[in-house]
């Protein structure tokens, strides 16, 4: 009986750790596609450049003001997913908007499977 709850207690260990490198990687193409809308959407020039690191750099500000794990401000859990999903969900848009329609699909669907493994695994809850 120990040993099956020993594995048990692995492969939950295994998904929270499966959760967090997808969430990370998530975070890492996010900031990414805001910065393709950015470049992609605003008029050439200098603008180009501003909405290219603007559109990330804000993104950063929110998800370090209200999503990080050691913020101050940090939101409460269903605040938190909710802007997660806001926050995803706009990069995922931004993305169609500028034509990535396979990209924005990709970033979508591993979102939604981010949120399902944080639900299943706990980490949403625990972190």
């Amino acid at each position: 009986m120990s040993s099956r709850f020993s594995s048990a207690s692995s492969n939950m260990t295994f998904l929270r750790g499966l959760t967090m490198i997808l969430a990370f990687a998530l975070e890492l193409a996010m900031l990414g596609a805001f910065f393709v809308w950015g470049v992609s959407a605003a008029p050439a020039g200098p603008l180009q450049f501003v909405a290219g690191i603007g559109a990330p750099g804000l993104a950063m500000a929110t998800w370090g003001l209200f999503l990080a794990p050691r913020s101050e401000r940090r939101l409460r859990y269903s605040w938190r997913i909710g802007a997660e999903a806001v926050l995803l969900g706009l990069a995922a848009l931004g993305l169609l908007l500028v034509g990535r329609v396979e990209a924005s699909v990709v970033l979508a669907v591993a979102a939604v499977l981010r949120f399902a493994l944080g639900g299943i695994s706990g980490l949403d809850r625990a972190a």
